[in-house]
């Protein structure tokens, strides 16, 4: 999963079988291949990162 923004003034896609309607700026997790292939509609924040680990000190 990656975080987007719409970059488009209207935006209505299928997500988990829901039609799901977003106005430019908003914000949501969307599966990473979906994202790529969704093209400029929207602007990825955040790449897939693996689990969050504690950092450890020294």
């Amino acid at each position: 999963m990656v975080k987007v923004q719409v970059n488009v003034k209207n935006l209505a896609i299928d997500l988990d079988g829901k039609e799901m309607k977003f106005r430019q700026g908003d914000m949501f997790d969307i599966p990473a291949e979906r994202a790529e292939r969704m093209g400029n509609t929207l602007v990825v924040l955040e790449e897939e990162t693996t689990p969050k680990r504690k950092a450890t000190g020294k």
